[in-house]
């Protein structure tokens, strides 16, 4: 496979055998905790969107009528309404000011329009939208932000002083900006809920477990994204590595009518961001230059496809060195990072609307 040289390429060209499997054990070791942590919490979230959805799964009486009263759908998209209109409503809503007189106006102002053309450019109030809803239903959003840089390369024409053509090859940049990316609350796993939500960065690592086509992995070993590995760790079956969270999301399809059981050509991806031994991620040289001893710890991102090869092992690229993750619940409870959403609140009151509309 043809690829661009990463830099997860020379970090792992540095360890050992034993060494790369012991990354791998331990970021398995991290998500198999973090999911027993989150397995009954993951649970009752299909089960708000069943709620949203207005999936009747049974009946309380026999022989009554099957209505389900829309009373968690209308709850939601009202209180989802009221909160964008909020946010977005006036026309300043979003604006830098500067801290004083001495030149600060220009810039503040510089800042503002560049934000808000790149809101515009990928959706923001769209996916602001999305996230409301996810966190009024489930009590929790988390949303990743990451940054979307694409590059192209193009012929140009250019003429000499006698009109003959001059192809040159050059290199455009068509994106270039900070993105919102969506996350799904069943693939999302993380080191400790009790890490304050307006605080995240204090969990050890932050992560997501889910499932891709093969192209999609090898589209970003091809691009330089992923370090390179062999077909044959790609064609390893990942039967044996189908996870709670793949269950979960199934889970939440099926109740929804859709049937999503075929796994075949799936690779199962663990992303997880956090702290890491330096020396995975540093040459001795780097180390050195850095003031770091070879135990201390840094922040990184490790990839692993199919419990069985690294597609990623690098320091964190964002020069605040933070994990790109925000989370926000809707009713926060104190020392847990997942909240109360509105279908949690209103979960036995549905039922019970449901019960008395279909006995009368």
């Amino acid at each position: 496979m043809s690829s661009r040289p990463s830099l997860s390429d020379s970090n792992l060209s540095r360890l050992s055998a034993t060494q790369r499997e012991q990354v791998i054990a331990d970021v398995i070791a991290d998500f198999s905790k973090s999911d027993n942590v989150l397995r009954d919490w993951k649970g009752k979230i299909v089960t708000y969107y069943e709620l949203y959805q207005m999936v009747q799964k049974k009946k309380h009486y026999e022989g009554l009528a099957d209505i389900f009263v829309p009373e968690t759908l209308r709850a939601v998209e009202t209180i989802v309404a009221k909160l964008y209109g909020m946010f977005f409503s006036q026309e300043g809503w979003m604006e830098y000011a500067g801290r004083d007189n001495n030149g600060d106006e220009g810039p503040a102002i510089a800042l503002t329009q560049l934000n808000r053309f790149q809101m515009d450019t990928n959706g923001f109030k769209s996916r602001v939208m999305d996230s409301l809803r996810q966190m009024v239903i489930a009590g929790l959003t988390v949303r990743k932000i990451l940054w979307d840089f694409e590059e192209v390369r193009r012929t140009k024409i250019s003429y000499n002083d006698k009109g003959e053509r001059n192809p040159i090859m050059d290199v455009d940049t068509i994106k270039d900006t900070w993105t919102f990316e969506a996350v799904d609350l069943l693939t999302f796993q993380i080191s400790d809920i009790s890490v304050p939500y307006n605080d995240v960065q204090k969990a050890t690592w932050i992560g997501e477990q889910y499932r891709v086509d093969k192209n999609w992995v090898k589209q970003r070993i091809k691009k330089g994204w992923f370090s390179s590995v062999d077909e044959e760790a790609l064609e390893k079956s990942s039967e044996a590595t189908h996870s709670n969270a793949s269950s979960d999301v199934e889970s939440r399809l099926a109740s929804s009518g859709f049937s999503n059981t075929d796994r075949k050509g799936k690779i199962e991806i663990m992303e997880r961001w956090g702290l890491l031994p330096c020396s995975l991620v540093y040459t001795k040289e780097e180390r050195i230059k850095e003031g770091l001893e070879e135990d201390d710890l840094c922040e990184c991102v490790v990839i692993v496809a199919n419990n069985s090869a690294i597609l990623k092992l690098e320091k964190n690229p964002f020069w605040h060195n933070q994990k790109p993750y925000v989370v926000c619940p809707y009713v926060p409870k104190e020392f847990e990072l997942p909240g109360m959403g509105a279908a949690q609140i209103g979960q036995t009151m549905q039922e019970e609307i449901n019960d008395t509309r279909n006995q009368t």
